[in-house]
């Protein structure tokens, strides 16, 4: 089982894996909204535990968003979400209003993650391309954002129940992006965030990316395949 110790990079408190070999790898995956920081933290283990094959050489950190809530047990978020947002998604017009939302904190949660990553690239020597982020929900709003406009050809980005939000800048990236590895889950039940809303997802990041594309019988969630698929990623990296 990993340990973790606790440090603040980038202006946000990050859970680090700890290992006495230098990585060749490093992956940070953000939480959902009003998750505590800690909330993924299970999930390096159960990667390992999925794909022993990056037992070794793989470092894991995950940061807490920057805003408290009042939820109490330490939620957090990357920016506000008003429930109205999420009001009859099925409605295609709804789903192109949160297409179209460009959260006001977004580039400062943006510009969090653009030096969580030069930080650890500095000190482990590590070229960008050995560098996976992903997160879930609203985490992978984020980490989507990062890794089509930071520029930075990262090794790869994991998105875990994700939309589309940004979209002309997401679009506009695009198309200046050189191709790159991407795995996306969604669950065909999932009543925050409907299917269809990751297929649009999915459709855009395909115009440029290679998307492997898992969808599940399930809710809001990651389920075990999603694991899987996920440390597969990162074997390949290695």
């Amino acid at each position: 089982m990993l340990t973790f110790s606790r440090t603040m990079i980038g202006g946000l408190n990050c859970y680090v894996s700890q290992s006495s070999a230098t990585p060749k790898s490093v992956v940070i995956l953000c939480h959902g909204f009003g998750a505590p920081g800690s909330d993924l933290v299970p999930v390096a283990d159960e990667m390992i535990h999925a794909n022993g094959a990056i037992a070794e050489g793989v470092q894991f950190v995950f940061p807490a968003a920057p805003i408290e809530m009042e939820f109490g047990g330490d939620s957090r978020a990357w920016w506000p979400i008003s429930m109205s947002q999420f009001e009859d998604l099925a409605q295609p017009e709804a789903a192109r209003r949160i297409a179209e939302f460009i959260p006001d904190e977004l580039e400062s949660s943006h510009q969090s993650i653009v030096a969580i990553i030069g930080h650890f690239c500095q000190q482990h020597q590590l070229p960008k391309n050995q560098i996976i982020i992903g997160g879930f929900s609203q985490g992978a709003m984020l980490m989507t954002d990062v890794f089509l406009r930071s520029g930075l050809e990262l090794g790869g980005l994991i998105d875990w129940s994700g939309c589309v939000i940004n979209q002309m800048a997401w679009k506009l990236a695009l198309e200046n992006s050189k191709p790159g590895n991407i795995v996306q889950t969604h669950g065909y039940l999932d009543p925050v965030l409907p299917f269809k809303m990751g297929t649009a997802l999915r459709d855009l990041l395909q115009q440029r990316h290679h998307v492997d594309f898992f969808a599940f019988q399930g809710y809001h969630q990651i389920p075990l395949q999603a694991i899987q698929l996920s440390a597969k990623l990162i074997e390949r990296l290695l």
